[in-house]
């Protein structure tokens, strides 16, 4: 049908044709595209009022009278989810042109005379009997449609990473314990407010509802308002999925309302299903996903996969089914039933049952997981007596490939830092520098007045402002502003305050990477000696201080000392960490490094591959460490003269 030639039915007079121009250019943040093609569109006085009804469910709606310019505007844009709404008349010629085109997925037919399309709609799966004479039915078929499509865009990516090897286990958790950490802010909601404001100006029936939001927002619970099929849902699930971290920013202050309630009754609840003996609880997703995805989850049983969103699951098995059955018409994808098994005796994911009076759809039992669940898949089967596969996942426990140490250390102390600065050191221990640059950037902007500052602030962004610059390779910009920094924490600090110790470990490092060795060591040592003198003996930042010191050793050619400063630390960082922590993965690598240096390759392989391993297991698909991990070990072999291997691995780091 792809390859149909375009119909042309439209009067040669008729104008046209995007009626919708004051927004067809606005960058779409949603999940869909609806297009709605109707010829008698500009000349219905009603239009207007259904277009708006219609923009409640999906903002980006163009509209179309010309058939052409509709489906060339279709097949142009492979890309989007697109939802098609059609007249009658003009679905019996276009539909059979644009029905097997990926980017469609569900088509609606909205007409004024139902019994004359029922019979040429049942040739086409994607209409599905979808069929409206009412802008009001219409509406009611849209919003769960796009509510539970949303969720199977997430079971999608997290196939895809599964795929690709994508091991970001932990960075949805760490965001979301971030988030929950975070003292509140009288102005986060303003600004979400705000930001919804900006994109939905052009939307009345979207603005109605975010007046309603900021109105009565503390009426109800923020999982209220998520449930309730509007533009929260879709733009939140979005960009979780996504990882955008720069944009859950302008959300955070819902997120975490949300993702500490569903903290709370998880709680509540796990508690009464230990009392009550209840050793085991399993859930339910309908959804549909392509021939390809089963066959990428069939050859990773028993290997993880994580949803980076809120999973949204039922206890009604049988639901669950009629939804993978019935809702999913297409030819492109594959009905399948995931069940999530929960084992009530291990720390998990914060998981709950919502109550009635807190789900927006009172009739509908949801069962919502927090951002970072990890499941492992268990089984992938096809059941005859259902028609459809079924895909086992059984969840985690909440630290398993996330150490609760991990979390901790690698967080600085979220109670009392600013959120442009805590969002900005997380996205630079994410190795976005140019993200992470923005958002520390705006603290400097938004708060130029050192009154506005505790000095702990001011240290704070200087020191982080001097790291970024460091990465940046601005070694001028980045001493001047970790020089700033020590001179804050020594005029109202104690002498032996950590902070003066990480003042003095910053200097060393950039002092490193300008290449003057003997200020590199005598800052670095400086940091050593007060964190010896104030923290315990095995404390991971005395295990950095030994890490960075040896580099500077390795950097000046003494390779005996740089060993034993790696060792130190790599001992520490065994005892006191994970054994799948990205530090230690730091240590592997230098250790494998030095033997490179002396030029023992073995040793350096036997300690630069399980450096690739941890990195590969703990750092996000296209983190610049792994790709450093597969240059170093290329380096190596081709030191050895094992060339193709050496080729190899120079490739996986490009």
């Amino acid at each position: 049908m792809n390859n149909t030639k375009l119909t042309d039915i439209t009067s040669s007079n008729t104008e046209s044709h995007l009626l919708n121009d004051p927004y067809s250019n606005k960058i779409n943040k949603e999940d869909f595209t609806l297009i709605w093609l109707d010829k008698t569109l500009d000349k219905d006085i009603n239009d207007s009022r259904q277009t708006s009804k219609l923009r409640q469910a999906v903002d980006d709606l163009k509209t179309y009278v010309d058939l052409n310019e509709c489906e060339n505007y279709i097949r142009s844009h492979e890309n989007e989810n697109i939802i098609f709404v059609v007249s009658g008349t003009y679905g019996q010629h276009i539909v059979p042109n644009i029905h097997d085109l990926t980017q469609i997925k569900r088509i609606y037919v909205f007409c004024r005379n139902e019994a004359s399309h029922i019979e040429w709609i049942k040739k086409y799966i994607k209409v599905n009997n979808n069929i409206f004479t009412q802008t009001e039915k219409l509406l009611e078929a849209l919003k769960p449609y796009i509510r539970q499509y949303q969720q199977t865009l997430l079971i999608q990516k997290s196939i895809v990473d599964v795929q690709n090897k994508t091991a970001d286990f932990k960075w949805a958790r760490l965001l979301i314990d971030t988030l929950i950490r975070l003292p509140p802010e009288s102005k986060a909601k303003a600004e979400m407010n705000e930001t919804l404001r900006k994109y939905y100006h052009d939307n009345p029936a979207t603005l109605q509802f975010i007046d309603t939001f900021e109105r009565n927002e503390q009426n109800e619970s923020a999982i209220k308002w998520y449930t309730k099929e509007t533009c929260l849902y879709q733009i939140v699930n979005r960009i979780f999925r996504e990882e955008q971290i720069d944009e859950i920013y302008n959300y955070r202050a819902f997120i975490k309302d949300l993702a500490e309630q569903l903290n709370q009754l998880y709680i509540d609840q796990i508690t009464l299903y230990r009392e009550y003996g209840t050793s085991g609880v399993i859930v339910y997703r309908g959804a549909g996903v392509g021939n390809h995805d089963i066959e990428v989850l069939k050859s990773n049983t028993g290997q993880l996969i994580s949803f980076n969103g809120f999973l949204s699951t039922s206890p009604d098995e049988k639901l669950a089914l009629n939804f993978a059955h019935g809702q999913f018409g297409s030819i492109d994808l594959t009905p399948v039933l995931f069940a999530y098994k929960i084992d009530i005796d291990i720390d998990t994911t914060a998981f709950a049952f919502i109550p009635k009076e807190m789900r927006a759809i009172e009739n509908e039992s949801e069962v919502l997981f927090n951002p970072g669940a990890i499941f492992k898949i268990e089984q992938v089967e096809y059941k005859d007596e259902d028609k459809m596969w079924r895909v086992t996942f059984s969840l985690c426990e909440k630290d398993f490939m996330v150490g609760q140490h991990y979390i901790e250390i690698s967080m600085l102390d979220s109670t009392s830092m600013n959120s442009l600065l805590l969002f900005g050191f997380l996205l630079l221990q994410a190795g976005q520098i140019n993200k992470a640059e923005i958002f520390i950037g705006r603290h400097f902007s938004e708060y130029k007045e050192p009154a506005e500052e505790i000095a702990e602030s001011s240290w704070t962004r200087l020191s982080l402002l001097g790291t970024l610059l460091l990465k940046k390779g601005d070694y001028i910009g980045a001493l001047e502003n970790c020089e700033k920094a020590l001179d804050i924490s020594k005029q109202t600090l104690p002498q032996k305050h950590p902070h003066i110790a990480t003042s003095y470990n910053n200097i060393g490092l950039v002092y490193k990477d300008k290449g003057d060795y003997d200020n590199a060591l005598d800052y670095c040592k400086q940091a050593l000696d007060i964190w010896k003198q104030t923290l315990p003996e095995e404390h991971p930042d005395i295990a950095s201080s030994y890490n960075n010191i040896g580099l500077i050793y390795q950097d000046k050619g003494d390779y005996d000392n740089a060993l034993d400063c790696y060792k130190k630390a790599h001992d520490i960082w065994k005892q006191t960490l994970p054994e799948k922590h990205p530090h230690i993965a730091i240590t592997y690598n230098n250790i494998g490094l030095v033997y490179k240096d002396k030029g023992d390759y073995d040793n350096a392989l036997d300690y630069c591959k399980p450096a690739l391993g941890i990195r590969k297991q703990t750092l996000p698909e296209n983190h610049s460490d792994i790709a450093t991990s597969y240059n170093n070990i290329g380096l190596i072999y081709q030191n050895k003269g094992d060339y193709d291997n050496a080729l190899d691995y120079y490739k996986k780091g490009t």
